[in-house]
């Protein structure tokens, strides 16, 4: 957890080297183990020598600084963030939802592996087994299928991503 070392050691950002070294003794002459010893003294304490250590040092503390920074803006940015689809959909970022997400994903390669699997078992036992030529018909249930995956994959109209996935009534984006 990144705590903000300004604030344990009670000073301003602005803050210079002698300020920052006269607030770390007077906390540390509150919280020292040999003064106080509870448990939350000595953790406390523990932050504010690292506190010190950070900000005391003029490299360690622009690093501080510069990651101190980076959080603000992170979470600044989660703050300000919010659920708004319309907006996503006209700037472009929301033309597909998440049922396309499981057809590309999902759907359409386990369809093409079945129809790879379909298509070469006739092929295979016609030249390894010495089946009949009048089996390679039974590839083409496999063929169709594969074609029928690459249309979805393609972004045409596939008759099994229709067939098996459809549409929510409750979702009002356009699939």
């Amino acid at each position: 957890m990144l705590y903000n070392y300004y604030q344990v050691l009670e000073v301003a950002e602005t803050a210079s080297a002698d300020e920052i070294k006269r607030a770390y003794r007077e906390k540390a002459k509150l919280l020292h183990p040999d003064v106080n010893r509870t448990n939350e003294a000595q953790e406390v304490f523990t932050l504010v020598s690292e506190a010190y250590e950070t900000l005391g040092n003029e490299k360690k503390r622009v690093m501080y600084d510069l990651k101190l920074k980076n959080a603000a803006s992170r979470k600044q940015a989660i703050q300000n963030f919010h659920y708004d689809w319309e907006s996503f959909r006209k700037a472009g970022f929301a033309k597909k939802t998440p049922i396309h997400n499981v057809r590309a994903h999902v759907l359409y390669p386990a369809q093409m592996f079945a129809g790879f699997v379909i298509a070469l078992v006739p092929v295979t036992g016609i030249f390894m087994f010495d089946w009949a030529a009048s089996d390679l018909l039974y590839s083409l249930p496999g063929i169709w299928l594969v074609w029928d995956a690459w249309k979805g994959i393609t972004g045409k109209k596939s008759f099994i991503g229709r067939l098996l996935i459809r549409r929510d009534p409750n979702d009002r984006m356009p699939l």
